[in-house]
């Protein structure tokens, strides 16, 4: 939280009430620091003692709705009196021995995590391949899942979300991808890709066996930068038109005894969904554990512009073999977010080699309570 306050210092400013919390004295909260929030802590009061139908239908929605029109975030009473929560099937994976489920649409980069997991499970040896030939394959099929996207989204011949997972039509159209140089002239057409960073996820797996894997965004760091009134809640931002927001997260189960064994949330725009579909093939395919796949070089290309993601601390003969198959390289500190757990025979079967995990790029926290 300190750094994304020093990050979003001049966000903050703009607003009195963030000032006031996040900047006292004009000096952005060191890490340590107390944060007080006393008029969103009323609000969260009353909606606990009145019950949620005093947001959603009362003065208290009212007053929410006044003020997000005020800052430029048109939403009236109506709107939030009749949103209701939506239950969608996720996306799910037979893979043999596990179902992988992933976030649905309208949610697409689980579309890109599951196709990225398909095309290099069932294609291509990746978990058999040296370091330099997995970089290689996976940002093949990064790119490709990328421009798939793009054509899921604007209706380019498309027809569905099982027809871009589906093994057989993915081995028929990308035949032998992989073994050649990096290729260009993708089908169809990748779109030219605008996604907020911003982001957070968690995981949460108990002793009865339940698993949550949940990843959200404000649609920036800080959302909108506005406070809803007095209400103290800070108010998300809109996307932007040419911009697809995508939390993505996924449960790995057992079909056998349906015992969930892995769960992951991901965050970092769209570098989150091939950091998730990274972890999957290093723990699911490789059988890594957990903190090692954490550890693993990830690679991202969004298929738009044609360049190749990779973190600067790839190894040199790695990149010198990237580019000699035509992948137009450009090192990064990092690339997406990762938290997860993993316990290999089921989170109920031996608890005991259970593994957490947060990202090293990153500050999260990660704990196994007895």
């Amino acid at each position: 939280l300190a750094a994304d306050v020093l990050a979003a210092q001049p966000l903050l400013a703009r607003e009195p009430g963030l000032a006031q919390t996040y900047l006292p004295g004009g000096r952005p909260l060191a890490d340590g620091a107390t944060v007080k929030q006393p008029a969103l802590a009323a609000t969260l009061s009353d909606i606990r003692k009145r019950s949620a139908g005093y947001f959603l239908s009362g003065p208290a929605g009212g007053a929410f709705a006044k003020a997000s029109s005020a800052a430029g975030l048109p939403l009236t009473e109506a709107d939030i009196r009749n949103r209701v929560p939506e239950y969608l099937l996720p996306l799910t994976l037979d893979i043999g021995q596990d179902y992988i489920y992933l976030t649905p649409p309208p949610a697409v980069n689980g579309l890109v995590a599951g196709e990225i997991y398909q095309i290099l499970s069932r294609l291509t040896d990746y978990a058999g391949s040296d370091p330099g030939q997995r970089q290689h394959l996976f940002l093949e099929a990064s790119a490709q899942a990328f421009a798939d996207r793009g054509g899921y989204l604007a209706g380019q011949g498309q027809a569905s979300v099982a027809t871009i997972l589906d093994p057989t039509a993915l081995g028929a159209r990308l035949a032998g991808l992989g073994n050649t140089p990096h290729r260009g002239g993708l089908v169809p057409t990748p779109r030219e890709l605008i996604e907020p960073l911003a982001g957070t996820g968690f995981v949460i797996g108990d002793r009865y066996g339940n698993a949550v894997a949940c990843s959200l965004t404000m649609n920036g760091l800080f959302g909108s930068g506005r406070l809803a009134g007095d209400s103290g809640i800070l108010m998300a931002a809109p996307p932007p038109e040419n911009l697809v927001v995508s939390p993505v997260a996924a449960i790995v189960t057992s079909i056998g005894t349906k015992r969930a064994r892995l769960a992951a949330a991901a965050s970092g725009g769209a570098a989150g969904s091939t950091a998730l579909a990274r972890l999957l093939l290093d723990v699911v395919d490789r059988k890594l554990p957990l903190d090692q796949a954490m550890r693993e070089v990830r690679s991202h290309h969004n298929g738009l512009p044609d360049l190749a993601f990779i973190e600067d601390r790839a190894d040199g003969g790695v990149r010198e073999y990237l580019v000699r198959l035509n992948h137009r390289l450009q090192p990064v500190p990092g690339l997406g977010e990762v938290q997860a757990w993993s316990c290999p025979g089921g989170i109920l079967q031996a608890p005991e080699i259970c593994q957490a995990q947060a990202d090293p790029r990153g500050y999260g926290l990660a704990q196994i309570a007895p």
